[in-house]
């Protein structure tokens, strides 16, 4: 395990030296975490189909149909895939990182400065694990290019009821 040096200039920007690909990881990850551990944890859970444990069901169940929405899409499974189908650089990268977010839940529960919204919620954060980095990836891929996801999955849905020519004609 290499040495890491985190340094932040006037404007809050952490700069990480390290002497390793891995060490910067962790860096970076820690770097994250100490400024943004809830927005992770809540990401994770949402990717997850997990925010109704934190928030209930929410207004006309919106929260729930969105965890059962992302539930479906089956994300943790190919998170995992990915990961242990990632080379073992990636995956060692990726367990840097997990170690960084780990270590900073570790040092905040420690002093007793979880971030707010920890507190008012009334939990503390699970452990990270390499592969949820990669969920969160996904759960980018698919939150920000919802609308093309789901015209994707609305012709597929008409191809399979009425062809490809329908389709086509339908959708361009």
């Amino acid at each position: 395990s290499a040495p890491v040096t985190i340094s932040y200039d006037v404007t809050g920007m952490a700069h990480i030296l390290a002497s390793n690909e891995q060490a910067v990881y962790l860096g970076l990850c820690f770097a994250v975490a100490r400024d943004r551990l809830f927005q992770l944890d809540e990401l994770r859970r949402a990717a997850e189909g997990r925010l109704a444990e934190l928030f209930g069901a929410g207004p006309n169940n919106a929260v729930l149909e969105q965890d059962e929405l992302f539930r479906t899409f089956g994300l943790v499974q190919l998170a995992q895939t990915k990961f242990a189908a990632a080379t073992p650089t990636v995956q060692a990268d990726l367990a840097a990182c997990a170690l960084g977010i780990n270590f900073e839940i570790g040092l905040a529960e420690a002093h007793q400065s979880l971030p707010p919204e920890f507190i008012d919620l009334g939990y503390t954060p699970e452990q990270w694990k390499p592969w949820q980095s990669e969920l969160i990836a996904l759960y980018f891929s698919i939150s920000l290019d919802s609308n093309v996801y789901l015209a994707k999955l609305e012709r597929a849905s008409i191809m399979g009821l009425a062809g490809s020519q329908v389709a086509a004609a339908l959708m361009p």
